[in-house]
């Protein structure tokens, strides 16, 4: 992870590197994003299971997973660390908050930085036309459910939207309601240069 991106946000990494405290490198965490002072330093916040957070350089972790393009299916996440059944792969917040068959909340979408904005049009739109993407179309492409079922809420997440589908997946989307975070985890052994795939029929 030579740069960070705001789209790789909730994304699980691995420390490695550390001098300082050699005894966490190896151990895994989710990214928590940057703050100004951060990104002015190369770091960035990695929050470990015990609940601790660190700052840590961005050189000294790496990602779970890659943002590539694939052929014939636009981007995807492609594995970079074996993983095992079970593991977590991203914890993320929400971007935008809505309800299905209603337009996005255009002020949710304006308080959000302009890079999470621009994030956000880097997503599919299936319904662009001419004229180019739009946020209803992004969203409507994207939005993920959240909390009981059948309630028509929904999730736009930066990074759980670029997972690609498949029919025999190996991996699930889970909406943690506690935590008001979806996350992906995946359903078997994982290797790296795999695709992480979901079903979105669930």
């Amino acid at each position: 992870m030579a740069a960070f991106s705001p789209a790789l946000e909730g994304c699980v990494v691995e420390l490695r590197g550390l001098s300082s405290r050699a005894e966490l490198n190896g151990q895994r965490g989710v990214c928590i994003g940057q703050t100004e002072d951060q990104r002015a330093r190369g770091r960035l916040g990695v929050r470990l299971d015990d609940g601790n957070e660190l700052s840590v350089a961005v050189s000294s972790v790496m990602s779970m997973l890659a943002l590539e393009e694939l052929p014939g299916r636009g981007f995807g996440a492609v594995a970079r660390l074996p993983m095992r059944s079970g593991s977590l792969v991203v914890r993320e917040r929400p971007v935008l908050l809505g309800h299905l068959g209603q337009a996005p909340d255009k002020g949710q979408y304006s308080a959000l930085s302009a890079e999470k904005q621009q994030a956000i049009f880097e997503l599919c739109d299936a319904y662009s036309e001419a004229e180019g993407k739009t946020l209803e179309g992004i969203v409507a492409t994207n939005a993920l459910p959240r909390g009981p079922e059948g309630a028509g809420e929904t999730a736009l997440c930066l990074l759980a939207s670029r997972f690609n589908h498949s029919c025999a997946p190996n991996a699930e989307y889970l909406w943690v309601e506690e935590l008001h975070v979806e996350e992906v985890r995946t359903v078997r052994d994982v290797s790296p240069g795999e695709e992480l795939c979901v079903n979105y029929f669930g």
